[in-house]
């Protein structure tokens, strides 16, 4: 078995804490450009090329157990037409 290959360097599982670090000179981050257009602007962060990678996208999800309530559908009807508008 050939062995597994080694993580060099901080690994974050939070969009938040890898910009941070980079933000504090620890490397690089490839984070969703509009998460953190404020540290852009105030160029804590730069972006060192000129593309953007398109996102994935995200599932709301309940469990079947659990009838909608109206604050579940008054939420999910938020979401469906601020991302409907572009606003999200």
């Amino acid at each position: 078995k050939a062995p597994c290959p080694t993580l060099r360097g901080p690994v974050f599982d939070s969009s938040v804490l890898m910009t941070a670090a980079a933000a504090s000179g620890l490397g690089v981050a490839l984070a969703p450009a509009a998460m953190f257009s404020r540290d852009l602007a105030a160029e804590r962060l730069i972006r060192p090329f000129d593309i953007e990678v398109a996102l994935g996208g995200y599932w709301l999800t309940r469990l079947h157990s659990r009838p909608d309530s109206p604050a579940m559908s008054a939420f999910r009807d938020w979401v469906m037409q601020d991302t409907a508008l572009g606003i999200g």
